[in-house]
């Protein structure tokens, strides 16, 4: 079974994003909020992830963007070509404990940092956790997300995967180029195969 928690993340119309796939911008924008958040010193430089900092353990930061060759227990999710900023994100297992972090991230990402190159600051209208609104008219609301859970059905021999965004796939920590198997996949999604 499958700990997850699903927050999808609301904006205002307003312009149409500039790119047709909002992938990296959204990765690149909430890597920064997150490390401003959970950060005790952001001065420091732990991309060289040297192992020089003693927080680095227990760093949510550190765990989803400097470790190296472990899965990473998020996902974002956003159509390609889709003519708003509204995007998912799904925290699976241990990281579904370090909610209050995230959702802080995404607030910031949306109001500090904005998406891209440009910036661009759309308004975020709500947050959304298992289909609780956590976060409306500039303000957290304080209520219970119940984690969910999800348990696969067994395979059949005819099972196929059908991606509707670009895979970022990373093995012996190099992005991938060629189509992986689907042993690379269930590694990258569970850490277990």
């Amino acid at each position: 079974m499958l700990r997850f928690v699903k927050i999808d993340a609301l904006f205002s119309d307003g312009k149409p994003p500039p790119y047709t796939f909002l992938g990296s911008a959204l990765r690149g924008a909430f890597g920064a909020a997150l490390k401003q958040t959970v950060c005790v010193n952001s001065k420091y430089r732990c991309e060289s992830a040297s192992g020089d900092c003693k927080c680095a353990a227990d760093c949510l930061y550190d765990e989803f963007f400097i470790r190296k060759n472990v899965y990473h227990a998020y996902r974002f999710s956003k159509p390609i070509g889709a003519d708003n900023y509204d995007f998912s994100l799904y925290l699976f297992e241990n990281a579904c404990e370090k909610l209050p972090y995230v959702l802080n991230a995404l607030k910031e990402m949306a109001v500090s940092f904005g998406f891209g190159r440009e910036r661009e600051k759309p308004r975020l209208e709500k947050i959304i956790c298992n289909d609780r609104v956590a976060y409306e008219n500039d303000a957290f609301k304080f209520v219970d997300i119940e984690e969910r859970y999800f348990e696969p059905p067994k395979p059949s021999s005819g099972a196929a995967l059908y991606f509707k965004t670009p895979l970022r796939m990373k093995s012996n920590n190099r992005l991938l180029v060629s189509k992986p198997a689907l042993r690379q996949i269930l590694l990258s999604v569970t850490g277990s195969a």
